[in-house]
């Protein structure tokens, strides 16, 4: 950790200014997508078990109280700061793919020509595997949620207020609680990839 010393003339008395760099790398971390926490091994590529992985601790961070449930109240919970980054009370598209996949989709300005299957709930990793080749990179990302921004832009101005957030945020809970309980467990979150997923067969080849 650097230390750098100012002394103050006649008064002999040495100020300690401190600039660590675990200050950088927890604001580092707060700012990254959500495929660069997926992709621990940072290798540019999400794999299903790295996907799965990260679904569960993305549940841990909900669970607040430890309780082994999260209730829709903590499923959005500061989820529109986090996305307005700019804060002016919108999310734009790019703020919204950022959020998810992170810089480098600025050409990503219109609504893709086909939309996810959004009563999936979250995108199993065949969803976000694009090209099937086995993984999911950012640009994946970029294009799957580019289409989740149009499902919730309701009246196509290129944002979301508070309102058409809340209203996505909480159609897609719905669709993760299958089982009408009012919470979800880990296992909602976590989906298992099917024997027979191709993204997976090329995994292990």
């Amino acid at each position: 950790m650097k230390i750098a010393f100012l002394l103050i003339a006649g008064l002999g008395v040495s100020l300690v200014l401190w600039s660590g760099p675990a200050i950088c790398a927890g604001e580092a971390a707060a700012n990254e997508s959500v495929f660069e926490k997926a992709d621990t091994n940072k290798d540019g590529k999400v794999t299903p078990a790295e996907l799965a992985a990260r679904r569960i601790v993305w549940f841990k961070e909900l669970d607040t109280g430890k309780e082994g449930k999260v209730t829709p109240d903590k499923f959005r919970v500061g989820v529109f700061e986090q996305m307005d980054r700019n804060k002016d009370g919108v999310i734009e598209r790019q703020e919204f793919i950022e959020f998810f996949a992170g810089r480098g989709h600025e050409h990503l300005k219109t609504a893709p020509s086909v939309l996810p299957a959004h009563e999936k709930g979250i995108p199993t990793h065949a969803d976000l595997d694009r090209n099937k080749n086995g993984y999911a990179d950012s640009k994946d990302y970029a294009e799957h949620y580019n289409g989740n921004f149009e499902t919730a832009d309701t009246n196509k101005d290129g944002k979301l207020d508070v309102k058409e957030f809340e209203i996505w945020r909480m159609k897609l809970y719905k669709e993760i609680d299958k089982n009408g309980r009012g919470y979800i467990v880990v296992e909602d979150m976590v989906v298992p990839v099917p024997v027979n997923d191709k993204a997976a067969e090329n995994v292990k080849k």
